[in-house]
């Protein structure tokens, strides 16, 4: 049952829509049947609180303000039910516990909370972390590291009643997850090491192993958050015996320190500049944390394994223009030339980023944080994995390699069929191959084709010859980058241990401009993501709930079968793609044509209103985004030339001559098999095997959100973070948060351990009545002071009477628990 919200009055604060700032605060100044006449109410920091980006400022003007005070009629029928948001008077630690829940106070709760350096917010089971933008003093202290330990994993027995009740089916709770009322009760904020210290326990004491999902966009501080769980999951074992063994735990232990020392190896090959973020995660990580069993009884971390999913290789040869390739090529030429000529010879002395074709954006960054000091970061990183002397001077010239084949240009031969590779750029490339320049040459611009009656030598165009070549360099850096997680996880295994706590550091939900290749693989990882969470949290409950009687949430609202289906099914996106390029003559246009014919009756497929013959669109679970479907059928493909293949193996090189040596296997191996899958086949593959890993794990969820595009500490961006708060679904998950019941127990179980709070007249009259209409009236009862502060709001009742149990949302049973040990401890003394 929904409280009905209460009819709106002259002066009440509310919430009303802007082009700009998405909402704005407001105080109704007068009402008619269809508007309502506001004055828009902002605070006195709003300049110094509130940022605009670049076009939204162009909309507004010259100054980020408005005119104070500004008056507008607002019509209701633009509004849900044409009732305005109300404002909340106070924040809130979970955002299900707001009085007025909606998109505008989800938008507010998180300003506000971030401004005052409060970082991480409660979504039921979730944990928003906003990305603070700078170092807050304390909040990563050893004593918050010891306070989340004891509370959460030491203390766990103390809010979870005795060990016999949670044997009794007839009580059934989710173990191991924040309870919103009484963890308020205790005063206990928010903060990511709640996740870190819930898992332990969960792993520890349910005996569960477990997944933690941080996912967010560019910039919104994902690597970082994966960092300070990892230090907080290493200390939780010496936090047991004393708060002060925490520090000196993390900094003795040599396993903790090899995974810590590998970021800076996995940000400088996999990461990059891009539009939105300075370091920004270009592929998807799962980092595996193995726990034994210590003779204390201790669970203790005694190896970590990594996998990898979706580099973003195509990045190595092409970039947006305010974009950068990956990190280690920029740093690579900020080396000290006296390193560059060591690792690679006296002609790289003096070389810069502008030398090579495959390196935009070429500014080198100067001062904290410039391509020279991570330069040195990443070398004491790969020294400590053992990448030295000779292997170390292999990865480097590997990297080179990549440059010079970067530079090499193709022309089409004039008045002939074929063309021409640039004769320097060639002669260098082949330099550092250690391969007859000739031979190269001959290899980039031909490629024989295989008949039924004989094999052909033919001459390829320019175009061909440079996709050729670029799809053969980005192989060369995806084998590049998977031996370094090789090499880091030969390091870092240790023993399988008795248990397993897994870390995915994923990129959220992507749209942008313009959205291509890259962004659909994304954004069908966040699919299948989401169906996982919604897997999780609310459809295992649904035919419990309606076999109960107990009306359900519109589970449309996040319900993404359809979606994927679109993606997964027969005539799905993914499959038409891949069976595009198998075609002679298969291209994108065609692809994009043949899905707007047989998608053209799907709500989840858009083809109205397209910008051009390569544009198609799909209504994702967070928002429509559209495609620009140019380039996918040879970016799926990566056509590999067998003679450039073949020829290239034989380079001096054990980087290079291993990277092609792999593909020349690949090759021989017969079609029809994985290898010779295209990107999205195996991509879909590797992807069903990481739900599937999940899916045997209790999961748990960080959602990262950056505050501006500008990681400005004291600023929000209301569109910015807005836009993320519902790419990660995080709208519909905190007002479903609400209409879920993660706790219940049976009558005669409530009956028994309530009643007690009940005053005797009460419970005279209540014993005539049948089991469940006494249960029904006790609830009623206790729950009354609540359902009286909620009655003129959006909220909704903290518990549901089935037809065997009584069904309670996110901390109702925990408030009664502990209404429970007060009345206890009080006629006790």
């Amino acid at each position: 049952m929904m409280l009905q919200p209460r009819s709106l009055n002259v002066g009440e604060q509310v919430y009303v829509q802007d082009n700009v700032y998405a909402w704005l605060p407001a105080l109704v100044l007068e009402t008619e049947a269809d508007r309502v006449l506001v004055q828009i109410d902002l605070p006195d920091d709003w300049n110094q609180t509130t940022e605009m980006n670049g076009k939204d400022a162009k909309k507004r003007g010259p100054k980020n303000k408005l005119a104070k005070p500004e008056e507008r009629w607002i019509n209701l029928d633009d509004y849900k039910d044409r009732q305005l948001p109300m404002k909340n008077e106070k924040t809130a630690r979970d955002m299900a516990d707001l009085m007025h829940l909606h998109e505008a106070a989800i938008l507010y709760q998180t300003k506000q909370r971030h401004l005052a350096k409060k970082p991480y917010t409660r979504v039921g089971e979730i944990v928003v972390a906003v990305n603070p933008c700078k170092w807050i003093d304390g909040l990563y202290s050893e004593d918050e590291q010891f306070f989340y330990a004891k509370n959460f994993v030491w203390n766990a027995e103390e809010s979870s009643g005795p060990n016999e009740e949670k044997k009794d089916e007839s009580i059934i709770s989710m173990q191991s997850t924040p309870s919103t009322s009484v963890y308020d009760r205790l005063g206990v904020e928010p903060h990511i090491y709640e996740v870190s210290a819930l898992a332990y326990r969960g792993m520890f004491l349910d005996q569960e192993n477990q997944t933690i999902v941080v996912s967010g966009e560019s910039g919104a501080g994902k690597t970082e958050t994966v960092k300070i769980v990892l230090e907080h999951l290493a200390t939780l074992e010496a936090s047991s015996l004393s708060p002060g063994l925490a520090e000196s735990a993390v900094m003795s232990n040599e396993l903790v320190q090899k995974i810590i020392k590998s970021s800076p190896i996995f940000e400088a090959f996999g990461n990059a500049e891009t539009l939105r973020n300075h370091n920004s995660s270009r592929f998807g990580k799962m980092t595996r944390l193995h726990f034994e069993t210590r003779d204390n009884g201790m669970w203790g971390l005694c190896g970590s394994t990594c996998q990898t999913y979706l580099l973003e290789s195509n990045r190595v040869v092409s970039q947006a223009d305010t974009e950068r390739g990956f990190h280690i090529f920029y740093q690579l030429m900020a080396a000290p030339e006296d390193v560059k000529e060591e690792l690679l010879g006296k002609e790289w002395r003096g070389t810069t980023a502008d030398d090579f074709r495959y390196l935009n954006h070429k500014e080198t960054r100067e001062g904290k944080g410039s391509d020279k000091e991570e330069w040195s970061k990443t070398l004491e990183a790969l020294l400590v994995f053992d990448w030295k002397e000779g292997w170390l001077k292999t990865l480097a010239q590997a990297l080179a390699t990549i440059l010079k084949l970067g530079n090499v240009v193709f022309t089409d031969a004039d008045g002939e069929n074929g063309c021409k590779a640039s004769t320097e750029d060639v002669l260098l490339a082949s330099q550092m191959l250690e391969i007859s320049p000739d031979e190269l040459e001959h290899a980039m611009t031909h490629r024989f084709v295989e008949t039924a009656q004989e094999r052909v030598e033919v001459p390829l165009t320019s175009d061909v010859a440079k996709d050729s070549l670029d799809a053969l360099v980005k192989r060369i850096y995806s084998y590049m980058f998977s031996c370094i997680v090789a090499s880091i996880n030969a390091q870092t295994a240790g023993s399988k241990g008795d248990g397993d706590i897994s870390l995915l550091d994923i990129y959220g939900f992507e749209r942008f401009d313009t959205n291509r290749f890259e962004q659909l693989c994304i954004n069908y990882a966040n699919e299948r993501l989401h169906k996982k969470y919604v897997d999780d949290n609310f459809a295992r409950f649904k035919s419990e709930y309606e076999s109960e009687g107990i009306d359900i949430f519109d589970f449309s609202k996040i319900d993404n079968n359809d979606v994927l289906q679109l993606f997964d099914g027969p005539s799905g996106l993914i499959g038409a793609i891949s069976e595009e390029c198998l075609r002679p003559m298969g291209n994108s246009m065609n692809f994009v044509q043949r899905m707007k014919q047989i998608h053209s009756d799907s709500d989840r497929f858009i083809h109205e209103k397209l910008g051009g013959k390569f544009q198609f669109g799909v209504h994702h679970f967070a928002g429509p985004v559209m495609y620009d479907a140019d380039h996918f059928v040879e970016r799926n493909t990566d056509h590999l030339s067998p003679t450039l293949v073949s020829t290239l193996s034989r380079s001096s090189n054990e980087m290079v001559k291993g990277a092609f040596n792999l593909m020349m296997r690949e090759k021989s191996v017969p079609r029809g098999s994985q290898q010779k899958k295209t990107v999205l086949d195996k991509f879909r593959v590797e992807l069903k095997e990481l739900i599937s890993s999940i899916e045997e794990t209790e999961t748990r969820y960080i959602r990262c959100i950056k505050p501006n595009e500008s990681l400005s500490p004291t600023k929000v961006d209301h569109a910015t973070v807005l836009r993320q708060l519902k790419c990660a679904g995080l709208v519909a998950a905190i007002d479903l948060s609400r209409e879920s019941f993660p706790s219940k127990i049976s009558f005669s179980v409530a009956e028994e351990r309530f009643m007690c709070l009940i005053d005797e007249t009460s419970r005279d009259v209540l014993k005539d009545l049948p089991l469940h209409d006494r249960v029904q009236f006790m609830m009623s009862r206790l729950f009354a002071s609540v359902l009286e502060v909620y009655r003129n709001c959006d909220f909704t009742v903290p518990y549901a009477c089935g037809k065997t149990r009584v069904y309670f949302r996110a901390g109702a049973l925990e408030m009664l628990e502990s209404m429970r040990r007060e009345y206890f401890s009080v006629r006790a003394l």
